[in-house]
């Protein structure tokens, strides 16, 4: 009994920190708005009307906070179980180009019927994408290489390698600023008419808690979990923490693949990839702040995207008023930071922990 409302004492003190570095975070970001000489009043009233609103009149403002967090709930946990696994895999990133990159080459089959075209465009976007998060997990496996190295290197690699083929190759006759577009028939049906959100959001929530329950309640989950946090305790159990590095390398260019999906599948208007990846650029980088934010957990990490999608949301709201793209970004990452922080320090000490046990 004690050791459960120990358990209970612990969660709800997260909880409330979280909460409390929450609201250190918007004053700072609100302190930054004063400093900057613009109406603070004013200035969040627009950041609320444009990344919630009152969604009993309008739910538009809504569901663009929503079409911004569902991609990077999963890129938030693509990082977070490599986390678990004791990695800091930054090539998230370039993954969700290789996606990118699978989606295009996929959509160029014409010809395949419409059900197993569908298919194929959603597995070249998983392929493609697991294919390239191999490449860091062989290299930490069999030659010890830096992970953090290898994926920031990888991601640049990806990022011109795609964007290369595409606009070389599959650029839209009408337009080449942009890929050919996905077939009608491959993508994502809207859930809101009228709106950005399609039935990515459910995707996303979906995955989120697949995850969450191959991590707690499977044997795997658990040993992947023991590998990151101890290493050398996890060799004298019998645990591979080899495998653990490969598996979560593996699941997580899955889950890249998947985002790459939703964001050009899944976002209209265009479903294509824009020129030099401009639609896809940035979510594996954000999906990072989101598993830190959501202290590498997947239920966190569902309220965390939620939040990210707010400040990029909201976002608009402050330009609108004529507030500096710079100050939008201090506001932005003073709240990040602040959440973010307390984790970062956890997954630093843990890396040099299992590092110093090795």
């Amino acid at each position: 009994m004690s050791v459960i409302i120990r358990l209970l004492k612990d969660k709800y003190k997260s909880i409330i920190n979280s909460i409390i570095a929450l609201a250190i975070g918007f004053i700072g970001g609100i302190f930054a708005i004063y400093v900057a000489g613009f109406d603070v009043g004013e200035a969040m009233g627009m950041f609320w009307a444009h990344s919630i609103g009152n969604p009993f009149v309008d739910i538009y403002p809504l569901t663009v906070t929503l079409t911004y967090s569902a991609p990077l709930m999963l890129t938030g946990l693509a990082f977070a179980l490599c986390a678990r696994a004791g990695l800091f895999n930054i090539g998230v990133e370039g993954q969700l180009y290789m996606g990118a990159l699978g989606i295009v080459l996929a959509s160029s089959m014409l010809g395949l019927p419409t059900g197993l075209h569908s298919l194929v465009i959603l597995g070249g976007a998983v392929l493609f994408a697991l294919a390239w998060s191999s490449i860091p997990a062989i290299l930490k496996v069999w030659r010890g290489t830096n992970e953090v190295v290898v994926t920031i290197m990888l991601n640049y690699i990806a990022l011109w390698t795609a964007d290369y083929i595409i606009f070389k190759f599959y650029a839209d006759p009408s337009d080449a600023t942009k890929s050919i577009p996905i077939p009608a028939y491959a993508r994502l049906p809207l859930l809101v008419e009228g709106t950005s959100l399609s039935w990515n959001i459910v995707l996303s929530i979906g995955v989120v808690l697949l995850v969450y329950f191959f991590l707690w309640y499977t044997k795997f989950g658990y040993e992947m979990r023991v590998a990151g946090t101890n290493p050398t305790a996890a060799r004298y159990a019998g645990i591979n923490p080899r495998r653990a590095v490969i598996s979560s390398f593996l699941i997580g260019g899955v889950l890249a693949g998947l985002a790459a999906y939703e964001k050009i599948a899944g976002i209209p208007p265009s479903y294509s990839v824009m020129s030099s990846m401009a639609n896809v650029v940035g979510a594996g980088l954000d999906g990072i702040a989101v598993a830190l934010v959501g202290a590498n957990h997947p239920i966190g990490i569902i309220f965390a995207s939620f939040l990210i999608g707010m400040l990029s949301a909201g976002a608009k709201g402050f330009n609108l008023i004529g507030i500096p793209k710079e100050v939008v970004y201090i506001f932005q990452g003073v709240i990040v930071m602040s959440l973010a922080v307390p984790n970062i320090y956890t997954l630093i000490k843990r890396k040099i922990k299992g590092v110093g046990g090795g």
